[in-house]
């Protein structure tokens, strides 16, 4: 076994499954979309911009289950660094193929759970980038949490807190609850929108009976930083509501993960988790 549950010994590269589904308006299944289309194959090369590409690394299949190994790359690089010596002006050296982006998939039906190495951020934008090179259109919606979701719902909502910055060039680029905040009043529009927005639960009986019943919804509006509080005064995160569990294994280098060890991880989470 290629990983441990908590930090020890040579196990200190954290990893972090996070679980996605697709299709929910629709009878399609992602497997078997996958599994009958003809560019997702091994060595697969995408061409994204003139500096980026997304290549299939690796594809196997087990029963009714698919491991897939992708990555973001830039065809050349040039990377900065510390020269040896002061009087030395080189400071850049290139690089062919600079990997910016590591991420592992086991997919069935139409649940994705993935592993991201190197680049974290945005998850939903890199895997509606990858499936959209094959022509697959998906919206990946982060599966909740069912016993912090229970928690919520034991305790009561009382707040839910909205760290935001958008500049004012920016409202009327993402339609969410705070840009359209923004729009309805002329003067945030104007002058954007920064700090904490707090909605109180207190006076606004249907906010929080839904975000109680349907938070689904609400943390599929709220792709920023947000958290919820409870009548109890804790905290609800974004990250901590989304279904995730965190893993160590042996680094790969000194950013990522073997294949082998992310598929051991993710059939780990399949059969105990998701």
């Amino acid at each position: 076994m290629n990983f441990r549950e908590s930090k020890e010994g040579s196990y200190t590269k954290k990893s972090i499954v996070r679980a996605f589904e697709v299709n929910h308006t629709s009878k399609d299944k992602l497997f078997e979309q996958l599994k009958n289309n003809k560019k997702f194959k091994a060595d697969a090369d995408f061409q994204i911009s003139k500096i980026k590409k997304i290549r299939i690394r690796e594809i196997s299949y087990t029963a009714r289950e698919c491991y897939c190994h992708v990555t973001i790359y830039n065809p050349k690089e040039s990377v900065s660094i510390t020269p040896i010596a002061q009087n030395n002006p080189t400071d850049l050296i290139d690089v062919d193929n600079y990997d910016t982006c590591h991420f592992f998939m086991l997919i069935n039906e139409n649940y994705i759970r993935v592993i991201f190495q190197i680049s974290f951020t945005w998850p939903e934008n890199k895997l509606h980038l990858f499936f959209e090179q094959l022509d697959i259109y998906i919206t990946p919606t982060p599966i909740l949490d069912s016993q912090v979701v229970s928690s919520l719902q034991d305790e009561g909502f009382k707040a839910l807190h909205i760290n935001t910055v958008i500049h004012s060039s920016k409202t009327s680029s993402k339609d969410n609850i705070v840009t359209r905040i923004a729009k309805k009043v002329p003067k945030v529009g104007n002058k954007g929108v920064y700090g904490n927005i707090r909605i109180s639960g207190k006076g606004n009986p249907e906010i929080a009976n839904s975000i109680e019943q349907t938070p689904q919804i609400w943390v599929n509006e709220l792709d920023g930083d947000f958290y919820i509080e409870t009548k109890k005064g804790n905290k609800i995160t974004g990250d901590k509501i989304k279904l995730h569990k965190i893993y160590y294994t042996l680094p790969y280098g000194s950013k990522t993960i073997t294949p082998q060890c992310a598929n051991e991880i993710l059939s780990h989470f399949r059969a105990n988790v998701l």
